[in-house]
């Protein structure tokens, strides 16, 4: 590219000749959330992010046994430009708290103060000042504990729809 330079007070002008050249920044994506279904899994990360042509540096040696944990992803060009991502990996569990209603679908009535989805583990504990009823509409959960001494009541025509059977189930 070429451009003018303003001279003197005579009336002289140049022409300098600048070359722009543009390093551009690696771009991996948006940070992502995996959902484990069952205690015990474990995810690969290898496949969440392109990393083709870039240097990759994982804040973990275990791309594809990765257990519930926050991971860190950095990768560099051949410029030194870099990028960050993050994979944060989730064995989510709800305890019914049951303080709010008996109503499975209202949040304040879970721990994360939230209404259990497919890639929730349930825990109906024994001893909540309401029961747990589902009623209102049909429910979803990835596993059910119903520990001694709890009730999980079940309205007619629900439904109560679990991701998967696991073999093993959250410990909390």
């Amino acid at each position: 590219m070429a451009y003018n330079v303003i001279g003197n007070s005579n009336g002289c002008f140049d022409t300098a000749v600048v070359t722009v050249i543009n390093n551009p920044k690696p771009s991996i994506g948006a940070d992502t959330t995996i959902y484990h279904v069952c205690a015990g899994e474990t995810s690969s990360l290898v496949p969440l992010y392109n990393t083709t042509g870039l240097t990759a540096l994982w804040n973990t040696n275990n791309l594809t046994g990765a257990p519930p944990g926050n991971y860190r992803l950095i990768v560099s060009n051949n410029f030194g430009c870099t990028d960050t991502a993050f994979a944060l990996v989730i064995l989510e569990t709800a305890t019914w708290k049951g303080t709010a209603s008996n109503n499975w679908h209202t949040p304040g009535n879970w721990n994360i103060n939230k209404v259990p989805t497919l890639q929730t583990h349930v825990i109906i504990a024994a001893g909540t000042p309401n029961i747990c009823s589902i009623s209102t509409a049909d429910a979803e959960a990835a596993s059910l504990q119903v520990r001694p001494g709890a009730v999980l009541q079940l309205g007619s025509n629900r439904k109560l729809m679990l991701a998967k059977k696991c073999t093993a189930l959250p410990a909390n």
